[in-house]
């Protein structure tokens, strides 16, 4: 929001890249949608430095790199999309870190800008009010998380985008990152579809018991 991000900029990109480089971007709640108020040059000058910064390193298999260079490819093709940084690459089988930029209604009308990049890659969709920022919301697909990053009292009246992304993520995180997270019995990872086939249930946590269990009545 846009009060937290002018007095907490700098030092939100820098957890914003740490966040996203856990395992070289492989942790599957690494944050790769940053949806930021217009106007947060030092924001973005930060987040871009530490990106450039970031050492390159192997992804779990090739298949995986040649998914991810196929998308660094189609983003830095389109015609609606900035490249504000781009890792050095130390060896050919390594994937290095990107950040890409955008305008939300671009965002808004590309379909291809919601899939997923698996990988340490994050795309900044700039918003210029907070209509433009629930229409975002809006058109997300499920996702395992959101995290909200705003003051207590812009926290106090976004009562709208707060319910919007309920209905969208699996666990709704005021002022953390996604990564480094306890697993624990309240941990829950898991949320609406295509982030889990099963919105039911979880994959950690003592909620993850219903996945393999089922209803049996013993009568008399």
């Amino acid at each position: 929001m846009p009060e937290y991000a002018q007095a907490q900029g700098t030092t939100l990109a820098t957890a914003l890249v740490q966040s996203l480089l856990m395992g070289n971007g492989q942790f599957c709640t690494s944050p790769g949608l940053w949806l930021v108020p217009h106007g947060q040059e030092q924001f973005e000058a930060t987040a871009a430095r530490a990106i450039e910064a970031a050492p390159s390193d192997t992804l779990l298999t090739p298949r995986i790199l040649s998914s991810f260079d196929k998308a660094m490819d189609e983003l830095k093709r389109n015609p609606h999309v900035s490249t504000l940084a781009c890792a050095q690459q130390s060896q050919p089988f390594h994937a290095n870190a990107h950040l890409f930029a955008c305008e939300a209604e671009d965002f808004i009308k590309d379909a291809s800008l919601h899939e997923e990049v698996f990988g340490p890659s994050a795309l900044i969709v700039r918003y210029r009010d907070e209509a433009q920022l629930l229409s975002v919301v809006e058109q997300l697909q499920g996702q395992l998380t959101a995290s909200v990053h705003a003051t207590n009292a812009e926290v106090a009246v976004q009562e709208t985008l707060l319910d919007e992304l309920s209905y969208k993520v699996g666990r709704l995180i005021f002022g953390q990152m996604p990564t480094g997270v306890e697993v624990c019995g309240s941990m829950n990872h898991g949320g609406p579809y295509p982030s889990s086939t099963d919105v039911r249930s979880t994959s950690v946590g003592i909620q993850a018991m219903t996945r393999f269990l089922r209803p049996l009545c013993v009568q008399s």
